[in-house]
């Protein structure tokens, strides 16, 4: 059967997904955290340890339905994400870090929820259509076939913008 039943939950409630039909389940979210300079340094789930609190019942439903596959989504809420894309090292640190993370709770991907590269707030848009292209190429890499990448964005293709540069997602670039 290639019906998917996409839940998205947030760690800001404490309601669980039905899994009786959901194939999917996307838990949100996690913040990029940086240092004082703005350098990315790793991630964290939304609403401390509420949030950590939330987050084991979530994916512990696997033990009642094993094929269920749970990503965590990652939310774009300020310019880290522009900051973080922009240098190679800290695409491939942010790759590494996901991977870790999905191994250790038994995850089964990640979802980028950055709905407008290049033209939401702290955005680049000379680069950041391409370092989204990049960052996704890179966590291909790093998570291998297995793991799910998913995307929540504009679904049309980068267009380019009068003050030069690009926003929104070079689909074919992605795929």
């Amino acid at each position: 059967n290639d019906l998917i039943v996409l839940s998205y939950t947030s760690l800001h409630y404490t309601n669980k997904p039905n899994v009786k039909y959901t194939t999917h389940i996307i838990i949100s979210c996690a913040e990029l955290t940086a240092d004082d300079q703005g350098h990315y340094t790793n991630f964290t789930l939304v609403n401390g340890t509420y949030g950590q609190q939330r987050f084991k019942p979530i994916v512990d439903l696997k033990k009642d339905k094993p094929e269920l596959k749970i990503m965590l989504s990652f939310g774009e809420f300020s310019n880290k994400f522009s900051q973080m894309i922009a240098s190679a090292a800290n695409r491939k640190k942010f790759a590494e870090n996901c991977l870790k993370y999905c191994q250790d709770n038994n995850l089964d991907g990640i979802d980028l929820d950055w709905e407008f590269p290049g033209s939401s707030t702290g955005s680049d848009p000379l680069h950041d259509v391409d370092n989204f292209t990049e960052l996704v190429k890179d966590l291909r890499s790093t998570l291998g076939n297995d793991m799910i990448i998913g995307i929540a964005g504009a679904i049309k293709d980068k267009e380019k913008v009068s003050s030069g540069g690009w926003r929104y997602i070079d689909l074919p670039a992605v795929e």
